[in-house]
Parts: structure tokens; C-alpha cells; sequence
């Protein structure tokens, strides 16, 4: 570990290509990398732009939104995601992979009981969902940020427990809504497909 520059394994492979290979072979090594890391940061940050703009801002806040506020709106949360990935990736907090792992957490705890009560149980209401949804993130964060917690188990593991019980709970209690009806959806869904 010592060896490493700084300290850090993140740096391995540059410090591998670097020294014990060919310079023109490390140097095609290390474009691949920084290619591979740079074609996904910039999809993550048009998809945030995009959830953001389109997803939320022009669905909920200003339905009636022009084309050129959008696009203007969408510079600027562009700008302020990219300057706060470059915060994160210049602090010294944690390396990247815990931030990953966090990130995975949070989206499998929220999402994961709903695609799988969504397949397997027709009981899901939209009510149910959503207290899923909010209950697996909020429990991952908060089991994450907490030491004694987080010394335990994998934050996933609650949360995704808890955010499937919330969602079956909730479900049950608010059965006289109508539930999702995924078979209906994908089928408008394929038949829109065909349509286009």
C-alpha cells in the first residue's frame, strides 16, 4: 500500500501502466480508462439534467414551460451537478467505490421491492409504492450515517427489508385504491412501441 501514489489503490492501475509496462502501451491503457470514465460521466449528467428538467421541473412545477426556459434550465443544473461531482471527486473523504456502493444502496433499497412486487403480487398500490420508494432511501442513509449501524450489516439489507414490509403495509391499507396493473402497462407499452 505504500507503494501506491498516496496511498490510494484507486491509483493501482495508473501506477501499473506507468511502471512496469511500455509507455506507449500504458499510455493507450490509461486513455482507456479515462475514455471509459468520461463517456459515462457525461450520460450520468445528461440523465440528471434530464430527470430533473423534464421529469420533475416541466411535469410538476411548470408544466407549461417553453422549449428554450428547458433548455436553459438544463445549462444551469449541468453546470451545478458538474461542479458538485467535481467537489466530491477533489475531497479526501472517501474513495469513490464507498460512494458507489452507497449510491447502489439507495437505488436498490427504493427501487428493488417494487420491481419485485410489481412481478410477483398485484396487491401494489401507487400509495404503496411510493412509501417503498421513500422509506428505502431514507432508512439507507440513515443506517449508513449511523456508526453503530453501519458496523452491523451492509445498509442495503435493512432498508430493502423495511422499504418491502412499508410497501405491503401501505398496500394493504390503501387496497380500495386501484392496484397497478403491470400486465396493462406493459402491454400499452408494447402497444405504443408498435405504434411508433
Amino acid at each position: 500500500m505504500s507503494a501506491l501514489p498516496q496511498g490510494d489503490p484507486e491509483l493501482i492501475t495508473v501506477l501499473i501502466s506507468s511502471q512496469l509496462m511500455n509507455p506507449v502501451v500504458g499510455g493507450i491503457i490509461i486513455a482507456g480508462v479515462v475514455s471509459a470514465i468520461m463517456s459515462t460521466i457525461d450520460q450520468l449528467l445528461l440523465t440528471t439534467t434530464s430527470a430533473i428538467t423534464k421529469d420533475f421541473y416541466q411535469s410538476i412545477v411548470d408544466k407549461e414551460a417553453s422549449d428554450k426556459k428547458i433548455v436553459r434550465l438544463s445549462r444551469i443544473i449541468m453546470v451545478v451537478c458538474s461542479i458538485i461531482a467535481i467537489g466530491l471527486a477533489l475531497s479526501d473523504s472517501q474513495t469513490i467505490y464507498w460512494f458507489v456502493l452507497f449510491a447502489f444502496g439507495g437505488l436498490g433499497a427504493a427501487f428493488g421491492p417494487i420491481f419485485i412486487l410489481s412481478t410477483y403480487w398485484r396487491g401494489m398500490t401507487k400509495w404503496g409504492a411510493f412509501v417503498g420508494m421513500v422509506s428505502g432511501l431514507v432508512i439507507t442513509v440513515l443506517w449508513y450515517y449511523t456508526p453503530s449501524l453501519k458496523s452491523m450489516i451492509y445498509e442495503l439489507v435493512p432498508a430493502f427489508i423495511f422499504a418491502t414490509l412499508a410497501n405491503i403495509i401501505v398496500s394493504k391499507l390503501t387496497s380500495k385504491d386501484k392496484p397497478i396493473n403491470v400486465e396493462a402497462l406493459f402491454a400499452g407499452l408494447a402497444t405504443y412501441r408498435d405504434a411508433e
